[in-house]
């Protein structure tokens, strides 16, 4: 998409990385208008987070977002057109981390960290 500058030269606008699709090409339902890996991942990290006081912070810092990014993210989540959603690159490090958190809970005590 081409957009005028105010200086009246043009310029080319990037679209934005996004792991949320269209239902049509991602095959999930309208409903959250995204991927569903990645509402998946959400709803994964939100249930993660409701576990226990302060996992939101944790999450936050893993990410190198805000808390308040966080809460937006999983409150958007239900929306039927969320605004505030992670970026792909997000919802991977996202995935990443939930994985390596059931690892060390699995292990053995004398093993977690």
């Amino acid at each position: 998409m081409i957009l005028p500058r105010a200086c009246g030269s043009l310029t080319r606008r990037r679209e934005p990385l996004q792991i949320f699709t269209s239902a049509a090409t991602s095959g999930a339902s309208s409903q959250f208008g995204g991927s569903r890996t990645a509402r998946r991942v959400l709803a994964e990290a939100r249930a993660w987070c409701d576990e226990a006081r302060g996992r939101q912070s944790k999450l936050a810092a893993y990410l190198g977002v805000s808390r308040q990014a966080i809460s937006a993210w999983f409150r958007e989540a239900e929306r039927k057109h969320p605004r505030k959603r992670p970026t792909a690159e997000q919802v991977l490090a996202l995935e990443e981390f939930l994985q390596a958190q059931r690892v060390r809970q699995n292990a053995p005590p004398g093993k977690r960290q």
